[in-house]
């Protein structure tokens, strides 16, 4: 999904930003990768982005440092233009995104938040044992504060409080509304006591277990995700060194030697305790972190306008991948929908066109009645809605416009027949209408006819179901379209095969997969054999669509083996199918 690619590509900048500016103090390379992982709970792909030159200048810059670039997304570009039966085959951008859009991805997106919760839910009551436990033993010792020359309150008046306990790895702190510092006993006549004071104080004044908090958060939630455990080991490592560094700043080197003594005397300490604390704000690190941070400190890390500039460049190259990525994914949901305005004259009259062919070689719809007395008024208006009807076919969108105002007219100004006659006028009058309707797009004016003449969705004939139930899926409204199917009896299997195909694509499109599924798997349970083949041609591209594989080849490799079917076209239920209801009258002109 949408969602997944942009902050992969998010990341993957912030994290070469932050590699270029390695030189620079700690707190601006923390910045940049914090936005970068803030970004995973930013839903990019349900936001709608100005793209104000933002295409051109993300493309000219990307193309200007990846040349070869075009050539990759265009890989396995058709040639041939689109048609209606021939997809094009989709961009390297389009299969990576295909991996991601399965509809149950989201679902395990969900399930895996929530193991990460309860992980969560987990260390916290560790963490609550543990504070239980340094409690029962600890001592406070506030007068070191003072010995050392330290205030007992910090940022935002908070009251500082300073305890020692044999169970603390050498020194850490806890809290945000309380902040604590821990000492282990041994630490108190440490030579290097003010050096771990200032660093613990640091911690709390930059509210740095709260922060420890928010990653340890993030990393429970995102345990599946091996990119943000990389974002946040170095995020965890950058606290350190922003803390370090500015403890440096306070003094100088005497800091850094007496930091290499903590770590080399105290490292094995935490190795000792029966509970893990490396996620909490403890001067003691992994030891290679350890490492790292000593060396940071070799090196006077000054804020210079090169690395300011550099992390600009990062942040607005992100922002613009970002754009970009879900431009191109809002044209890609949209790309139907978007061809169906621009080109739906086109197609659908291309459409209407071969079913005109295709008609002309079978057996007219009967529309007459028999010539009797009784008859000749229906007859004759039928008459009349055929010559009203003869430039239906016309792709000049203003001449079926101006068609259907004139069978307006017609109808609102003919005399009316029997009850038996007029329904069939009637039926036949809406379907020249609703063809109309469809060419020029005005699926809601086809609900609006419905409504009009028959007071409600729910008191349709059964003969206007599926045309109703087509014009509201055009409209994106397939809980609608549903309510109108459900008024067949699905488990009658003399309802047309038509009906299933459009019920089972308003499920989809309603996002019940299950629902679908099960009205396929009812109707070949009922199936003669005449509709086998489309019926499971069907489940198969509803199966591939939702991400079930397995299910999807089993029954690829069925319609190879019994039905000679060796290729089956790929459906994005996510867009309604473009469709023509052919109207009776039509035979005759």
């Amino acid at each position: 999904m949408d969602y997944i690619l942009t902050n992969i590509f998010i990341t993957l900048i912030m994290l070469a930003t932050v590699k270029l500016i390695s030189q620079s103090p700690a707190r601006l390379q923390l910045t940049l990768l914090m936005l970068a992982v803030i970004s995973w709970f930013i839903p990019w792909h349900k936001i709608e982005f100005l793209r104000i030159y933002s295409q051109d200048l993300f493309t000219k810059t990307i193309e200007n440092l990846f040349p070869q670039i075009n050539e990759y997304l265009q890989t396995n570009k058709l040639d041939t233009p689109l048609s209606l039966n021939a997809p094009a085959a989709p961009t390297l951008l389009e299969n990576i995104q295909q991996t991601f859009y399965s509809p149950y991805f989201e679902y395990s997106l969900i399930i895996m938040s929530c193991i990460g919760l309860a992980w969560l839910v987990v260390d916290i009551s560790r963490y609550q044992l543990y504070l239980s436990k340094l409690n029962n033993s600890a001592k406070e010792k506030n007068s070191l504060l003072e010995q050392q020359y330290f205030s007992s309150t910090i940022t935002f008046r908070r009251k500082l409080t300073l305890k020692t306990s044999p169970l603390v790895p050498t020194a850490m702190a806890t809290g945000t509304f309380k902040p604590t510092i821990w000492l282990n006993q041994e630490t108190v006549n440490s030579p290097q006591i003010h050096s771990i004071l200032l660093h613990e104080i640091t911690h709390l004044q930059q509210l740095d277990p709260t922060l420890k908090w928010l990653i340890l958060l993030i990393k429970r939630l995102f345990w599946w995700n091996s990119l943000v455990q990389i974002l946040l080991k170095k995020i965890d490592l950058l606290i350190e060194m922003r803390c370090d560094q500015h403890c440096f700043s306070v003094k100088q080197e005497k800091y850094s030697v007496d930091l290499a003594e903590i770590i080399l005397n105290h490292h094995k300490k935490s190795q000792a305790l029966d509970i893990k604390v490396s996620w909490l704000t403890s001067i003691t690190s992994q030891s290679n972190a350890n490492m790292a941070r000593i060396t940071s400190l070799k090196i006077e890390k000054t804020m210079k306008a090169r690395f300011v500039t550099l992390a600009i460049f990062g942040v607005l190259l992100s922002s613009m991948v970002c754009t970009q990525i879900n431009s191109i994914s809002i044209d890609s949901v949209s790309t139907n929908s978007v061809q169906l305005q621009n080109t739906q004259k086109l197609d659908l009259n291309a459409m209407e066109l071969n079913l005109q062919t295709h008609r002309a070689k079978l057996k007219k719809f009967k529309i007459y009645l028999a010539e009797t007395e009784v008859n000749t008024d229906y007859n004759r208006q039928i008459n009349q809605l055929v010559s009203l009807s003869k430039d239906a076919l016309n792709s000049d969108k203003n001449v079926v416009d101006n068609i259907f105002n004139e069978i307006e007219t017609w109808v609102a100004k003919r005399a009316q027949l029997n009850q038996n006659q007029e329904n069939k006028l009637m039926f036949h009058t809406f379907a020249v209408q609703n063809f109309l309707l469809q060419q020029q797009g005005k699926s809601e004016q086809i609900i609006d006819l419905l409504v009009n003449r028959f007071g409600s969705l729910d008191r349709l004939p059964k003969a206007y179901l599926n045309r109703a139930a087509t014009a509201l899926l055009q409209q994106q409204q397939p809980e609608k379209a549903t309510q109108v199917l459900n008024q067949f009896n699905f488990n009658d299997p003399r309802i047309a095969i038509g009906n299933i195909y459009l019920a089972v694509e308003a499920y989809m499109l309603g996002g019940e997969y299950e629902q679908a599924l099960q009205l396929l798997e009812d109707r070949l349970n009922r199936d003669s054999g005449r509709d086998t083949q489309r019926l499971l041609t069907l489940k198969y591209q509803v199966l591939n669509y939702i991400g079930s594989s397995k299910e999807a080849n089993q029954i690829k490799q069925s319609l190879a083996n019994y039905h000679n079917i060796h290729k089956v076209r790929h459906r994005d239920f996510s867009v309604p199918q473009l469709r023509v209801h052919w109207a009776p009258v039509l035979d005759y002109i």
